[in-house]
């Protein structure tokens, strides 16, 4: 789970949903006054954000006479486990939500699935399509074409970050620029004195990668899962445009009610969040951008 990446964004809070907040809309833009003229003015536009929350649960069930002969402290790992599957669920629509619409083929959405709670990254990079395609091999430039596409949203190392899963965090360490150096930061490099953040493991052109459990290696070479699909990829994130927000921190709950009968106690959590972004992703706002058709194959 990529527990990390859900750090790199300070998460506001609010007592009611759905919640709103006005944002600035739009650049300002410099003007020369010309002689006696007055100076011209632009009139500052503000937009609504709506964070409309939902409620996700985790509910577990165990014998009392369990926990009475057990030798390690049941309850507690029951509690762990739920609030583990609470922060699974939050990462797993943090990068594969598709709650407006769908496109993955191959991975249908139920209902009460935890990716149906917001409109995740990958989902946005669909938007965008602001992408490009490693059909004939992984190179350094596609990421430096990549920030150089995304405009002001690739600007500052400090404000996106790269997103991928576990092979494609293999590719990233074998990635050499043209004199054959590899471009990956990584703690041993650094050495143990260098400070990484939690969840990060290491940094390409000066951003951090992280690499996340639910990153999809099915996909085809248009990044969408499907049957079959031995692709995966990365995306790059601008972080300031990301806003998340709890309205209900875990809450953990227990009832022998329901189970009474069959001597059983039923536990459950219950922790209510959404996801919002500044401004609507498109091709004109192409705050997650992607780089498709990265073969999973590991070759010699």
């Amino acid at each position: 789970m990529c527990s990390g990446i859900l750090r790199r964004w300070p998460t506001g809070s609010s007592p009611s949903a759905p919640a709103r907040a006005s944002s600035g809309a739009g650049i300002v833009a410099e003007s020369i006054t010309p002689g006696q003229n007055a100076i011209p003015y632009q009139q500052f536009v503000t937009q609504n954000m709506t964070w409309t929350a939902l409620t996700h649960s985790g509910l577990l069930a165990f014998s009392l006479q369990a926990q009475l002969t057990s030798i390690l402290p049941l309850l507690s790992e029951v509690l762990s486990r739920l609030t583990f599957a609470i922060e699974w669920g939050k990462s797993d629509a943090f990068t594969n939500g598709q709650k407006t619409s769908t496109f993955d083929s191959n991975a249908a959405i139920p209902a009460g699935d935890p990716r149906t709670l917001w409109d995740g990254f990958r989902w946005c990079a669909q938007q965008t399509q602001i992408k490009k395609n490693a059909s004939a091999g992984l190179t350094v430039k596609m990421f430096t074409d990549l920030i150089g596409l995304a405009g002001r949203f690739g600007r500052n190392p400090a404000e996106r970050l790269w997103e991928t899963g576990y092979m494609g965090y293999a590719k990233l360490l074998n990635l050499k620029d043209d004199a054959g150096n590899a471009v990956v930061l990584t703690q041993d490099k650094v050495g143990p004195g260098a400070v990484i953040r939690t969840g990060v493991f290491g940094q390409l052109l000066g951003s951090s990668i992280h690499v996340d459990d639910d990153f999809p290696a099915d996909m085809d070479a248009n990044g969408v899962r499907v049957a079959g699909g031995t692709k995966t990829g990365f995306l790059m994130i601008h972080k300031p445009y990301v806003r998340p927000a709890n309205f209900m921190g875990a809450q953990i709950m227990a009832s022998d009610h329901v189970l009474f009968l069959s001597n059983q106690k039923a536990v459950k959590i219950n922790s209510m969040d959404a996801l919002s972004y500044t401004e609507a992703p498109s091709q004109t706002v192409p705050f997650v951008t992607r780089i498709d058709d990265v073969e999973i194959a590991v070759t010699d």
